[in-house]
């Protein structure tokens, strides 16, 4: 696939959410299983987050072929390290969302003790 068939791609697999994704964006089926592979490939790093101008360039590198290696390589590096610094903001929102959770449930239970005990006392 050459870097604009990508971005076609990319924009197509936005569009559309099923993981059988075949067409173009003129409803044409005529994909490789290549194609299909590297679609599958720029869907999964999307999804995951890293920029479309990344996956154009490494799919390019890729068109490109041998003596790219190194180039190619380094960008997957430079991705994994974007990567794992999301992966760790994910993590510690996940954690904050966890303790605020506990906390207004915390909350809601000191209120409803204590709203059946005001009625136990009443009665």
């Amino acid at each position: 696939l050459s870097p604009s068939q990508v971005e076609t791609h990319i924009k197509a697999l936005e569009i559309k959410s099923s993981p059988a994704f075949l067409y173009t964006l003129g409803g044409v089926c005529d994909f490789s299983e290549r194609d299909i592979a590297a679609l599958e490939f720029v869907r999964c790093f999307r999804r995951a987050g890293v920029g479309i101008e990344s996956l154009i360039e490494y799919m390019g590198l890729v068109e490109a072929g041998d003596g790219t290696e190194q180039a190619r390589l380094d960008l997957l590096e430079e991705e994994r390290v974007k990567l794992e610094a999301r992966i760790a903001e994910l993590q510690e929102a996940h954690r904050r969302l966890n303790r605020k959770i506990q906390n207004y449930q915390n909350i809601v239970l000191k209120k409803e003790q204590h709203l059946f005990n005001e009625e136990i006392t009443k009665s």
